[in-house]
Formats: structure tokens, C-alpha cells, sequence
């Protein structure tokens, strides 16, 4: 029987050495389970989606600019995902604020 070797190709590695670079370093783990919080907070409810679109427009940002969450396997799903946050920010922080003024502040 052949003994075939496999062998990633240089971006699948590239891609595991930054995944387990960032469960390892605790700074980057905290870093991107904020992404992921902030991803979840703005996907999984509707009112809070409801009111990131509206700073959305408010603000004259893209609409089709949603918020991205990553996938291990998918290599440039963590910049995707950062882009987003970086891109949306002003949507994100004026969402929240007005989230925070109807419930009492």
C-alpha cells in the first residue's frame, strides 16, 4: 500500500498558525470572542438589528455591509470580519447608544 504524504497548502498553514496563535495568546482570544459577541449581539436579535441598520442609514453607510463572523477553515474570514467591525463601528456605537437610551440609560 503507497504511503501518500499530504501536505497543506501555504495559506491552509498560514491559516493554522494564526488560529492557534490566537487561542493561545489571551489578548487575541479576548479580541476575537468581542467580534463574535458583538456579532451575535447585532444577528440574533431583531431588535437590535432593527436599530444597527438605522445607524446604518442614518450614518449613509452601506446596507449590504453586515457584520461578518469568521470560520476557522476560511482564511481571510477573520479579516472579513474585523473589516466589518472597523467599517460599521460609528453604526455599532450609535445603535447601542439609542439601544440604551429606550431602555432607561
Amino acid at each position: 500500500m503507497p504511503n501518500g504524504i499530504y501536505l497543506h497548502c501555504f495559506a491552509r498553514r498560514l491559516n493554522l498558525v494564526i488560529n492557534n496563535t490566537c487561542k493561545i495568546v489571551s489578548y487575541m482570544s479576548d479580541y476575537f470572542s468581542i467580534l463574535s459577541q458583538i456579532h451575535s449581539f447585532f444577528t440574533e436579535s431583531g431588535v437590535a438589528n432593527r436599530y444597527f441598520r438605522q445607524a446604518q442609514q442614518q450614518l449613509g453607510l452601506d446596507r449590504s455591509s453586515s457584520l461578518k463572523l469568521w470560520a476557522d477553515a476560511h482564511w481571510d474570514s477573520r479579516w472579513k470580519s474585523i473589516d466589518a467591525i472597523i467599517f460599521n463601528f460609528s453604526a455599532i456605537v450609535q445603535a447601542l447608544e439609542n439601544i440604551s437610551e429606550e431602555d432607561g440609560g
